[in-house]
């Protein structure tokens, strides 16, 4: 049984139409026409309570009527859509203007299969279009197959058949044309060059190849094509690429002029042609598609990896932050039970003092008869608090100068004990005065009670005061710090460490700089920290000496250079030195877990200096330059 024809229109045009159709397509279909889509939907089931009678029916072609005074396309034959009869139709939209409307749902369905205009319909034409698309609709009804869809340039032979037959016609207007043979690696065309002559791949391949600043860049090769130089030809004669053998080639070189004169004796060779750079541009447009979806997803990829790798380096930014800060808080624990130490003498000392100062004092006031007693326990007393320290040989020559004031080898050993200094108040003590000797002794021992004090309380403030700035927290930039006073924080947290250790300062005059001044002190202890214990495990056990040095190498930036009189750092061990937690003491991890260098390189590197570590059989030093402000 025949398929049928649906014609959806009102008026004269359509009803033509469709006994149009009757008389020319009544061998491959049958035509039925309705008024309109309500009652094309009525008579094929589409709508509730409709007739069904037709419905088994297929239908072959729908051909619609539209124009100005009707609804658009896609709202007549939406309705129809779901319907079983015309699941494999063909739509034919025809409009009584050149401008259609109103198609949108059928373009984007991929069911819009033909158009034209009412007023200049050529009806062999049009019969032969709907042949062909009552032909599609066959080849659809097929289940699995494709279509059969001929075009011009449809040709049934392969690429170097094709070849075959344009070199057999161009021979039989030129004449036998010899088979040039060339290796891979010649150039047929030149970018920008002029092209005179075409040549024919008989067999081999060739690339299409841009150069550009980094190197050349293959363009095409499996989709090169057959006929090297035509494209230039009618580009205006000047290659767009270079085209380079990539193997062997044998292939027939023609002037254009012999390859226009070929095609006047032979305009076949014009469609053959035409064939190949079809599918020549059919290959490149579908290696071009493959490239750009390659494109699209490499770039989904790489965008995600960006973000993940972004993410990445917050989450190491934020660990390095935390990891630095734990180690300056396990620093200050290992501090800590050295600055107890050193504030446990001094604490210890003003205990003593207290205790014995007050009965001093009462014994002082209890001896005090007049001005010339005053004046002289005032004298004493001030030599107490003024006394330098005396190193043992000047003590001793002390005794022996006030043992020629005051004759009395024991007298001059208490005046020396109480602190007195001055050999005038000695010779005054020990002549006829009324301050006696003791008193003269409680004054002066009141007065280096004093100065004990003031050394001990300034001894517990330097070294709070140092402590506050290691354990200062990250803040803004801050002006104006004073480098020598960095490092002399570093070295009064530190006594502990430098015992027994020479320490040795060449400071120069140096402006100040910008920076943390926390972060600052922990570079100076981890670097002061590691030399000392180098020095401590040396296994010579020379005088251990710790030089810093100071300068200014050029202006906006300062150097601090440490220097360790240890044994150096083997070479197999130094590229590890910055990991984190690689440590050489004997498995154990002590200052810093292990991280201090890695953490003092990190801190150096923020305030956009550098570190440097020289090292060899005589010691390490340890470089760090630092700008004087920071970059904005």
């Amino acid at each position: 049984m025949l398929p049928l024809a649906v014609v959806v229109g009102e008026g004269e045009y359509p009803a033509s139409l469709a006994r149009l159709f009757r008389e020319d397509l009544g061998d491959q279909c049958q035509t039925v026409a309705y008024r309109s889509a309500e009652d094309a939907a009525l008579a094929f089931g589409c709508v509730a309570g409709a007739d069904t009678a037709c419905s088994t029916e297929p239908v072959a072609l729908l051909v619609v009527v539209v124009g100005d005074d009707t609804p658009p396309a896609d709202e007549l034959i939406r309705p129809l859509s779901g319907c079983e009869a015309f699941r494999e139709t063909r739509i034919v939209v025809l409009s009584t203007s050149l401008s259609i409307k109103g198609v949108d749902w059928l373009v984007d369905t991929g069911n819009l299969d033909w158009v034209g205009f009412t007023e200049d319909l050529r009806i062999e034409a049009f019969l032969r279009s709907m042949r062909a698309q009552i032909k599609l609709f066959h080849e659809h009804q097929k289940i699995g197959a494709t279509p059969e869809v001929s075009s011009l340039f449809d040709q049934p032979f392969t690429d170097s058949e094709i070849i075959q037959k344009i070199l057999r016609r161009i021979e039989l207007s030129l004449g036998a044309q010899p088979r040039i043979t060339l290796p891979a690696g010649v150039r047929l065309t030149t970018k920008g060059a002029w092209v005179e002559e075409v040549t024919i791949i008989l067999e081999g391949s060739v690339a299409l190849i841009h150069e550009g600043p980094g190197g050349d860049i293959v363009m095409h090769e499996e989709s090169t094509g057959r006929i090297i130089g035509l494209l230039a030809v009618s580009e205006g004669r000047r290659a767009l690429l270079n085209a380079v053998t990539t193997s062997p080639v044998t292939g027939v070189r023609l002037t254009v002029e012999q390859l226009n004169s070929s095609i006047e004796g032979h305009p076949d060779i014009v469609l053959l042609v035409a064939t190949l750079f079809i599918r020549s541009l059919d290959r490149r447009l579908r290696r071009a598609e493959e490239l750009h979806i390659e494109n699209a997803e490499l770039s989904e990829q790489v965008e995600t990896e960006r973000s993940q790798l972004a993410t990445a380096l917050t989450n190491l930014e934020e660990a390095r932050t935390e990891l630095s800060a734990q180690e300056r808080l396990v620093s200050l624990g290992t501090l800590a039970a050295g600055i107890a130490h050193e504030l446990n003498n001094p604490m210890a000392a003003i205990q003593r003092i207290s205790e014995h100062l007050g009965d001093d004092v009462l014994g002082l006031v209890e001896t005090a008869p007049n001005k010339k007693w005053s004046d002289l326990a005032g004298r004493a007393l001030r030599s107490g608090v003024e006394a330098p320290s005396l190193s043992t040989r000047a003590e001793r020559q002390l005794r022996r100068d006030l043992t020629k004031v005051t004759g009395d080898p024991a007298v001059a050993q208490q005046l020396a004990l109480a602190g007195i200094r001055d050999l005038d108040l000695a010779k005054r003590l020990t002549s006829r005065s009324n301050l006696s000797l003791d008193g003269a002794r409680q004054a002066a021992s009141i007065g280096t009670g004093l100065r004990n004090l003031r050394s001990a309380s300034t001894r517990i403030t330097q070294l709070v005061s140092s402590l506050r700035s290691y354990a200062r927290p990250d803040g803004d930039t801050v002006t104006g710090i004073d480098l020598h006073e960095s490092i002399d924080d570093a070295v009064r947290l530190l006594p502990h460490k430098l015992d027994g250790i020479q320490l040795i300062r060449k400071y120069s005059d140096l402006p100040p700089l910008e920076g943390h001044p926390g972060q600052l002190a922990q570079v100076w202890t981890n670097i002061l920290t590691n030399a000392a214990e180098a020095i401590v495990e040396a296994a010579d056990q020379k005088p251990g000496v710790i030089t810093i040095r100071t300068s200014e190498p050029t202006p906006g930036w300062l150097r601090v250079e440490i220097t360790d009189n240890g044994p150096g750092i083997p070479d197999s061990i130094l590229p590890r030195i910055f990991e984190p937690r690689f440590t050489t003491k004997s498995g154990q991890v002590r200052y810093g877990m292990g991280i201090g260098l890695g953490v003092t390189r990190t801190i150096v590197g923020r305030h956009h200096g550098t570190m440097r570590i020289h090292t060899g059989a005589d010691g390490t030093t340890v470089v760090v330059d630092l700008p004087t402000k920071e970059e904005q």
